[in-house]
């Protein structure tokens, strides 16, 4: 399958290794080229709606309209349902927000533009969210991680997602009949947020949700897929695990730092 999708994107990759590429565009330029049912996961934060600058303001997020936003959204989704295979999952990071005093329930309007069905909200605390100043709301200290299946007959490996007995027997002293292999997480993840300093960026995605899902959610030597890959962790955290991926990001700074990540070097590349 990974053979068969390089071949197809040829012409657009930035960087390639013998188990992934990297692709310097708009996703909504390069998702059309890939063929059928050949991604098995797909694990993505999009730019937040309207909040950060990732690309000199052309690109998805920024200075979108919320009806043109959800618009580009809604064709991602399509071509998520094409590409993704009938066992495949699509894990898909989202914050509603506050806007004009009012809040905007992004995930629900996700959710129904999706042709995926949802399989799972899985809540994301972030004990280190930054602060808003403001005098009507408190601060929003969680995000949401959509879990989307093409069909019942989706990936999903338990046994890696369980906390050991020995830690959960500690955390919780009622009298339960513990798995031996331990107890599956819930669908409420702590884990603090990560900012990139150089180059800048506001929202990195963190390795343990990458790990989790991937591992969660993929098989070694499946082909995982992030449209907007930041800098870089779904690749890295994909090619560590035993995975083939694709990265799609807009900004070349990012995409540099994806390519630093994946080599395990420091220095500027193509630049």
């Amino acid at each position: 399958m990974f053979e068969q999708v390089k071949e197809q994107l040829s012409d657009e990759i930035f960087y390639q290794e013998d188990d992934g590429i990297l692709v310097l565009s708009d996703c909504l330029k390069i998702l059309p080229l890939i063929p059928d049912e050949t991604i098995s996961l797909i694990v993505t934060s999009p730019p937040y709606w309207n909040i950060h600058k990732y690309n000199n303001g052309n690109e998805i997020g920024y200075g979108q309209s919320l009806d043109e936003y959800i618009f580009s959204m809604e064709n991602v989704f399509k071509q998520f349902h094409r590409i993704l295979k009938q066992s495949g999952n699509v894990i898909f990071n989202i914050m509603d927000v506050q806007r004009s005093n009012n809040l905007v329930r992004l995930s629900d309007l996700i959710i129904d533009i999706s042709p995926l069905k949802l399989r799972q909200r899985i809540i994301w605390y972030i004990p280190n969210k930054m602060p808003v100043v403001n005098d009507r709301y408190l601060v929003n200290k969680y995000e949401q991680l959509l879990h989307f299946i093409k069909s019942d007959s989706y990936v999903f490996n338990p046994d890696s997602l369980r906390l050991p007995k020995s830690i959960w027997a500690k955390k919780d002293k009622r009298k339960w009949k513990f798995n031996e292999k331990g107890a599956l997480l819930g669908n409420v993840w702590e884990i603090p947020a990560v900012h990139l300093e150089n180059p800048p960026h506001p929202a990195r995605f963190p390795e343990k949700i990458v790990s989790l899902c991937i591992e969660g959610w993929s098989n070694k030597g499946d082909l995982v897929l992030d449209p907007f890959l930041g800098s870089g962790t779904t690749s890295f955290v994909a090619k560590r695990l035993c995975r083939k991926y694709i990265g799609i990001e807009v900004n070349k700074n990012y995409l540099n730092t994806a390519i630093k990540q994946l080599q395990g070097v420091s220095g500027n590349l193509f630049l």
